[in-house]
């Protein structure tokens, strides 16, 4: 997961907006997004029995993966001029309905045994809007959703975007632990009707960044590109990361805030913030880090990163 500490958008003098269909005639876009890898249970699975030594059970709560239990929660917000705005909210369930097969008299004799009825398993997808109006094709604000059992993927997509935001944050949310977050901006959206969004682990942990930087710091475009060129993905993959659990209450809401808290994306942000004001100073900070923050190789990468920013702006 074409990506929570979960950060308070609403504090630190951010303003929270719900987006109103009053406002003047736009430009819009659609965007869309999946969310694959979903993990289908059965009704047909026996359960753990209490003598089943629990070493063998397998160990679900590492995988990660979005599952049928769990509602996907959807959101997508629109942020600009130091504001963050609500654009498009969905609730997405998976419920599954068990066919039995019914059995031909064919070659069966009085005396053959009988066999078990085939049971095929049916799954369908329904997604809802904040007023848990089911939708089938979506409006403004709304999701509408395109679920593939065979595939075990949700496609989801959401029309009349305004193009008026500078950046877009798109959400799916199954539980604290389980998500993706993706970040574009105006560049991406300024000359396309239509955009599909792959969603990687690491837009998730950039977009961590982007929101926390957004709410913290006097965010301008500068940010949100030097995000992209400190952060790469060999960095990322050198953390081998684990995602903090996501506030659920404060994502719970109508307006579902994301709340982080991760120490590891609080020292981003200072190097964040750092690396705009002295490039010196970013990199005599990187050395002196703990190496409970960042281990040496992590911090050579950082290092590395830091010096391609100086040879940008010369």
């Amino acid at each position: 997961m074409s990506t929570i500490t979960y950060i308070t958008l609403s504090g630190c003098g951010k303003v929270v907006q719900q987006s109103t269909s009053s406002d003047k005639k736009e430009p819009t876009f659609s965007l869309s997004f999946k969310v694959e890898n979903i993990t289908l249970t059965t009704k047909t699975e026996e359960p753990t029995t209490k003598n089943t030594p629990l070493l063998i059970k397998e160990p679900l709560s590492l995988k990660n993966n979005f599952n049928d239990k769990n509602p996907i929660v959807l959101s997508l917000k629109g942020y600009k001029q130091n504001k963050v705005h609500d654009l498009a909210w969905g609730k997405s369930s998976i419920s599954s309905e068990i066919i039995k097969q019914k059995q031909t008299t064919k070659n069966i004799t009085t005396s053959s045994p009988e066999k078990p009825k085939k049971e095929t398993i049916i799954y369908k997808g329904k997604i809802y809007d904040k007023q848990k109006i089911k939708v089938i094709s979506g409006k403004e604000s709304q999701f509408e959703g395109k679920f593939n059992a065979s595939k075990k993927e949700w496609e989801f997509k959401t029309n009349k975007v305004k193009k008026s935001y500078d950046y877009y944050l798109t959400i799916a949310y199954g539980s604290n632990t389980v998500y993706q977050i993706k970040t574009i901006d105006q560049a991406i959206v300024s000359n396309n009707k239509t955009i599909n969004l792959s969603t990687e682990p690491l837009d998730t942990f950039r977009s961590i960044i982007f929101i926390n930087a957004f709410r913290t710091l006097e965010f301008d475009h500068n940010y949100y590109q030097t995000i992209n060129t400190l952060f790469d993905d060999t960095f990322f993959k050198s953390l081998q990361y684990v995602f903090p659990k996501i506030n659920q209450k404060e994502f719970a809401k109508k307006s579902p805030i994301i709340k982080v808290s991760d120490p590891i994306i609080d020292q981003c942000i200072k190097i964040l913030d750092l690396s705009l004001i002295d490039i010196k100073e970013t990199e005599a900070y990187v050395k002196s880090l703990n190496k409970k923050y960042f281990t040496q190789s992590q911090k050579d990468i950082l290092l590395k990163n830091i010096q391609s920013l100086s040879k940008n702006t010369n």
